[in-house]
């Protein structure tokens, strides 16, 4: 049986440290005196914060592809190839064959491609033969910098996005960082 790691917004990780929404964040923005916010004045009281709108942080909800093409364990991987080349993907969420739609591993063409080099053949062998390992996933409301986070912690370019209900979504690196680096200002 296959287990799927779901990190929710301020969840402790499997490595044991809190996911921490701000710790990616662009907190090097300077006070009109040019110290950090948070740095301390000698003969001075600390900064007040100004009042004004609180901007809410982006969320993986906001970002994910919707998960309209998933492929069984059981498939072929050439089909799986076949249909991540139509789609123009280079990832799927692979699931399981009940009804919630549980993502079970995620195959990347990087997947395939291992398996071409190894000799093998895609006709022949099956998602599950290439021994994939069982994917984090994220809830729609985690924060980007939380997903980013936990993409750089574990070397993921891709994670599932699932709800109580399983399966919504993929959201990839790229977008993730892509959409991070908009948000800042540059200086």
């Amino acid at each position: 049986m296959t287990t799927t790691v779901v990190v929710s917004p301020g969840v402790s990780s499997s490595m044991g440290r809190t996911l921490c929404p701000r710790a990616c964040s662009p907190h090097n923005e300077r006070t009109p005196g040019g110290a950090s916010p948070g740095a301390a004045m000698s003969g001075s009281s600390p900064p007040t914060p100004t009042a004004g709108p609180t901007v809410q942080e982006p969320t993986v909800g906001q970002l994910m592809r919707p998960a309209t093409r998933t492929v069984e364990a059981d498939a072929h991987v050439a089909s799986a190839a076949y249909l991540m080349k139509r789609a123009h993907d280079c990832a799927l969420v692979v699931t399981s064959d009940d009804e919630g739609r549980m993502p079970i591993a995620v195959l990347t063409d990087a997947d395939v491609s291992q398996a071409v080099a190894d000799g093998r053949d895609l006709g022949e062998i099956r998602i599950n033969d290439l021994r994939l390992p069982r994917p984090t996933a994220v809830h729609p409301d985690t924060s980007l910098t939380e997903a980013a986070e936990l993409m750089l912690e574990k070397a993921l370019n891709n994670l599932p996005v699932v709800d109580d209900d399983g399966l919504v979504g993929l959201v990839d690196l790229t977008a993730v960082c892509r959409a991070l680096l908009r948000r800042q200002p540059v200086a």
